[in-house]
């Protein structure tokens, strides 16, 4: 008699002829069947009340069959099935084989048979000498994992003697629900049990954080150096390093707010000619529309030539010619791009890099200067050298345009040219001239009238002016959030 485990997807439970044999190919160059036995094959439904055939494998080093299945004593060992009499949703199944001091059990609701099995399994009983193959399904169509347990120890499981009393507290309620969950629980439900457990703050956690808490505290209540919301912020703002040009926070005006010698240094002042600037100052319409063609000068400089011809001021003109003249400087420094940029600092560049002086027409001492303060230069030679500029160095730059703009136009400025030069709008210029301590004010109707603008225009309607002594944007608290109170 053979007995052996069949898997399949499909089956006939009425009885039909099967040959049983293959066919067996031989290292000879000569094939060679081998004989077939004809078997008819019978299917054996479960009945109900008796157990059906259970397939089950050691996945230790025991063997049930060795010594022909006795143990030492000459007693075979005992095998024994069980099931849940309760109507559950998943019909329990419980096999134990008793071996001397171990017990090997195996349940179709943990482990492996607790997966979903795509197949089903039989049980193959050939009978040779009768010609019979009877195929039996396996109970619950499960493989079961016989795993070891010595007896006398406790595998996870609360102990059985419990009073009444016992059963009812949380703490076995909460357990018993976490075996329940798994089980049988779904994956989500063991993840989201799991994360339930690592949330929970034990008691002996909370002893431990108890004397560091106090630690702390002392060591809080000890330490000088702390300081309220309102002394933080204080000493946040008076720590901040602004990205501006020299300034006094308490001139008394806003000519001494921000030096004109400290922004134009004095070699810089020399090294620039203004002839040319005052002689423009001088010309027709029609000149000044031909400097504007050839691009000679930016249009925030050509709207304010008329400065230039101010009667009986020299000095003042001079003055003005010079600032205007710096800020040309500026703005063409701040159009170069930046391959023009980093080969002016790379001296190991082709042709020994890019020549400002000549290529932008800034006079020398201007051209260091602003390599120094609005570029970084870099430290490798060749491609990953020369000078780079950031947006920390393009906003000091701005900074730098904008203060000399208001002490061309005698602290009272409009910001639409200076936009319009810098490819911005006011709304993106604003929080720069802020930055400074600058004051937007909107001009009334009668205002712009005065001005020449119809109410429609977006010049002349804003004015810009700076306050003394200087007040800057300062950090404050985040409002909280859900609205009134």
């Amino acid at each position: 008699m053979v007995v052996s485990a069949v898997k399949i997807l499909n089956y006939d439970p009425l009885p039909f002829d099967f040959p049983v044999g293959m066919e067996m190919e031989s290292n000879s160059r000569k094939r060679k069947k081998d004989k077939g036995v004809k078997a008819k094959m019978e299917y054996v439904p479960p009945m109900e009340g008796k157990g059906c055939p259970y397939v089950a494998f050691f996945p230790s080093q025991f063997d049930p069959l060795k010594d022909g299945g006795e143990n030492e004593e000459g007693r075979r060992t005992e095998f024994a099935a069980y099931k849940n009499p309760k109507p559950l949703s998943r019909q329990q199944e419980l096999v134990a084989w008793t071996s001397e001091d171990v017990d090997f059990v195996g349940a179709n609701y943990v482990g492996e048979a607790a997966g979903w099995q795509p197949c089903s399994y039989l049980l193959g009983v050939f009978d040779k000498e009768k010609g019979s193959l009877k195929l039996m399904p396996l109970a619950g169509e499960k493989v079961f994992r016989m795993e070891p347990r010595v007896r006398g120890l406790e595998y996870g499981r609360p102990p059985d003697e419990e009073d009444e009393d016992t059963k009812k507290t949380p703490e076995m309620q909460k357990l018993r629900r976490k075996m329940l969950t798994e089980a049988f629980g779904s994956q989500r439900s063991r993840t989201r049990a799991a994360r339930y457990e690592r949330g929970i703050i034990k008691e002996d956690d909370l002893a431990e954080m108890k004397g560091s808490m106090e630690n702390l505290f002392k060591e809080a209540a000890d330490d000088d150096a702390l300081f309220t919301t309102e002394q933080a912020l204080a000493q946040a703002n008076a720590d901040v390093v602004r990205n501006i040009p020299p300034h006094d926070v308490n001139a008394k005006s806003p000519q001494a707010a921000y030096p004109l010698s400290k922004i134009i240094t004095t070699e810089e002042w020399e090294s620039m000619d203004v002839e040319d600037l005052q002689a423009a100052a001088k010309y027709t319409r029609s000149e000044i529309q031909a400097l504007r063609e050839e691009k000679a000068y930016p249009d925030f400089i050509l709207h304010r030539l008329k400065r230039l011809r101010v009667e009986g001021d020299k000095g003042g003109s001079d003055r003005r010619a010079h600032i205007l003249m710096y800020i040309k400087h500026l703005l063409a420094f701040q159009n170069a791009s930046h391959y023009m940029i980093k080969k002016a600092g790379d001296p190991w560049g082709g042709g020994g890099g890019s020549n400002l002086t000549v290529e932008l027409g800034i006079p020398g001492p201007i051209v260091t200067k602003f390599m120094n303060i609005f570029t970084t230069k870099g430290t490798q030679p060749g491609s990953q050298g020369g000078a780079k500029r950031n947006n920390e160095h393009v906003e000091l730059q701005i900074s730098y345009i904008l203060v000399l703009s208001l002490m061309a136009d005698d602290y009272q400025a409009d910001p639409h040219d200076l936009a319009s030069e810098l490819k911005m709008t006011v709304s993106q210029l604003r929080p720069h001239y802020e930055q400074l301590g600058c004051k937007f004010e909107a001009l009334r109707g009668e205002e712009r009238k005065a001005g020449g603008e119809p109410d429609t225009s977006a010049k002349n309607k804003w004015r810009v002016t700076l306050p003394v002594p200087l007040k800057f944007p300062v950090l404050r608290n985040a409002r909280a959030k859900g609205g009134r109170r």
